[in-house]
């Protein structure tokens, strides 16, 4: 805007922790004995954006079959979060005895409520709310206990790229649970180095490759009474492509001529 910026004699101008004074028109002018150039640009500020907060959750709970359930999620933010709801990780929807809902408050507080009507022993799990927008999200998780035999929902083809890690945990439901375990070809893992078995369900491999990881893992889950249930998980690694160096030879050709790769 016409005044000097004290201090910034460098071709790149850095302003940290912008402020509403900050905006305006900005000018760059370069000088040497004979002659000058510039160029010029505008920093224009909008509203204050806000990154995705968690202002209020829901704690573990543990309790029997049949009451209803009511999650509660607030989240704030600028703009306005959406807020979404999983279960182990899965996404959830409306169905007769599920119910998902969301409103703003009159202080732009987003609130999102998960009611679960004559809950089920399989309706157990980690439930998590996620609250979206353009400039970030935020999360909360806690798990949901209710007793009954051990159940394990089922678990759709997990495809991972060659060298990545695969990180899965077995979707458990029923309480209370005395293990859950991995198996591949009805061997307990972890069977080697890059393998990794948590008392949460967790499984971990490191550095997949098809040839050695490629395959149908099952997870069991087990009570105090020795009842047991599986689910299984078909894992599939995937390679990128790669192109094989070629060349057309050392020796110049003619327009016209045919070439051949080698």
């Amino acid at each position: 805007d016409g005044k000097a910026v004290a201090g910034h004699e460098e071709p790149v101008l850095r302003i940290d922790s912008v402020r509403k004074e900050d905006k305006g028109m900005y000018q760059c002018v370069i000088r040497n004995e004979q002659e000058s150039a510039q160029a010029s640009a505008e920093l224009k500020l909008g509203g204050r954006f806000e990154p995705p907060q968690i202002k209020h959750a829901f704690n573990e709970e543990t309790m029997q079959p049949g009451p209803s359930v009511f999650l509660k999620c607030v989240a704030t933010g600028n703009p306005s979060p959406e807020i979404t709801w999983e279960l182990d990780s899965k996404k959830l929807s409306n169905t007769e005895r599920l119910q998902v809902g969301q409103y703003v408050t009159v202080n732009g507080d987003v609130v999102s409520h998960l009611n679960i009507s004559s809950v089920h022993t399989n309706d157990g799990g980690l439930y998590k709310c996620v609250a979206t927008s353009k400039v970030g999200s935020a999360e909360h998780a806690a798990k949901l206990n209710v007793y009954g035999l051990p159940f394990v929902r089922p678990m759709e083809k997990k495809a991972i790229v060659a060298g990545e890690t695969l990180v899965v945990t077995c979707p458990v439901a029923g309480f209370p649970i005395e293990s859950i375990i991995w198996e591949r070809d009805q061997r307990q893992l972890p069977i080697n180095r890059k393998q990794k078995v948590f008392p949460n369900g967790t499984l971990i491999i490191e550095n997949v490759e098809r040839l050695s990881d490629q395959a149908t893992y099952t997870c069991v889950a087990r009570n105090a009474q020795g009842y047991s249930v599986r689910g299984t998980l078909e894992v599939q690694v995937m390679v990128l492509p790669g192109v094989v160096p070629f060349s057309f030879g050392a020796e110049p050709i003619q327009a016209g001529q045919f070439a051949s790769v080698q």
